[in-house]
């Protein structure tokens, strides 16, 4: 997951409390790896479970990912921004649903300081971080702890 979400562990993981509505609802689903593939009917944009459907199936060469994915009408979000990538929707997080940062092994020293200046904010007091780093003992890597839970 690091070197394919996380730029080669130099960006970050966000972990999320898993109990919370957006995470159990019926528009959080579980991928289910498969090489047989689903093919998706644009022309029928009322079907909303083959949107679920083909949001659902990966590949399975995949399946060490275990993903998620959230399936959310773009109408019942903010309104889209312009960015220098075009234009993107937004879903608002509440702080409360956060409950850890983790850095990646080779995070730059000014993504490090960005993200440890927004934790200083009251409403994540509660969040963690975290930083990958290498046990040359034994090889592996390991999630150190920066910062635990203010009271």
């Amino acid at each position: 997951m690091w070197a394919h979400y996380a730029s080669s562990h130099s960006g970050l993981v966000i972990e999320f409390r898993e109990d919370h509505l957006l995470f159990s609802g019926p528009s959080f689903l579980k991928v289910e790896y498969s090489d047989e593939p689903f093919t998706y009917d644009a022309s029928n944009r009322t079907r909303r479970d083959n949107v679920e459907l083909f949001a659902m199936r990966k590949g399975s060469d995949w399946s060490y990912e275990r993903e998620s994915r959230l399936v959310i009408e773009l109408s019942h979000i903010a309104p889209p921004r312009e960015t220098s990538e075009g234009r993107r929707y937004f879903l608002p997080i509440e702080p409360q649903l956060i409950t850890s940062v983790t850095l990646g092994l080779r995070v730059s020293d000014d993504l490090k300081a960005k993200v440890g200046e927004s934790l200083e904010a009251s409403h994540f007091g509660h969040v963690e971080l975290f930083k990958i780093i290498r046990n040359i003992e034994s090889g592996a890597l390991e999630r150190a702890r920066l910062r635990s839970r203010k009271p």
